[in-house]
């Protein structure tokens, strides 16, 4: 027989049991979070304070910016805090079949001519 989800609760707190998350579990979202949090405030820092400089108005500039914002905020923290996974991200692209690579640049820079 199928318990609803408060039952199952109220009979987990009646049982004594505990409602825990992994330690992993919860550095991931606190670390998920942040990432957002600085995506934000890296999004109100361009849009606030930097536009105002003409360099950050320019294109190259705006794209320097974008570029270096999403490596500091979005990879650099998944390589410090997942080495493990990040070696074997590694690992999947020394493949000796590129064919998958060939056709990511060739459908990249399509669409890189085309919205230019």
């Amino acid at each position: 027989m199928e318990l609803s989800i408060k039952k199952r609760f109220a009979k987990l707190i009646i049982s004594g049991g505990e409602l825990t998350l992994k330690k992993s579990m919860i550095y991931f979202f606190v670390l998920y979070f942040l990432i957002l949090i600085f995506w934000i405030l890296a999004w109100l820092l361009k849009s606030d304070l930097l536009d105002k400089m003409e360099f950050f108005n320019s294109s190259f500039g705006s794209l320097l910016y974008w570029t270096l914002s999403k490596i500091l905020i979005w990879v650099l923290p998944y390589i410090i805090f997942f080495p493990d996974k990040y070696s074997k991200a590694i690992d999947s692209f020394k493949t000796n079949d590129q064919s998958w690579l060939k056709w990511g640049v060739l459908i990249g820079g399509i669409i890189a001519i085309t919205t230019t």
